[in-house]
């Protein structure tokens, strides 16, 4: 039987919203809050801060034992407005 190994790794919900041009992400968890002017941008700006941002709250994980989970939703007129 070969040898199963599993990688461990905290998952973090980082809650996105989009108003007036600006990318806003959140996640309560980690205490969280940014922005950027796209969303590429965003993500990159939350993953270079989370892992500082774990380590200072004491949730005992590093940026490679972290996943974030970024959630966006849309309705028919915000998606017009992008």
């Amino acid at each position: 039987m070969p040898n199963v190994v599993r990688n461990s790794f905290r998952r973090f919900v980082v809650k996105v919203t989009h108003t007036d041009g600006v990318w806003i992400a959140e996640c309560e968890e980690l205490g969280l809050v940014t922005e950027a002017d796209s969303f590429d941008a965003l993500t990159e700006r939350a993953w270079q801060i989370a892992p500082e941002l774990a380590a200072e709250n004491g949730l005992g994980t590093d940026a490679a034992g972290m996943h974030l989970l970024f959630q966006h939703e849309q309705s028919a007129p915000e998606l017009l407005a992008l």
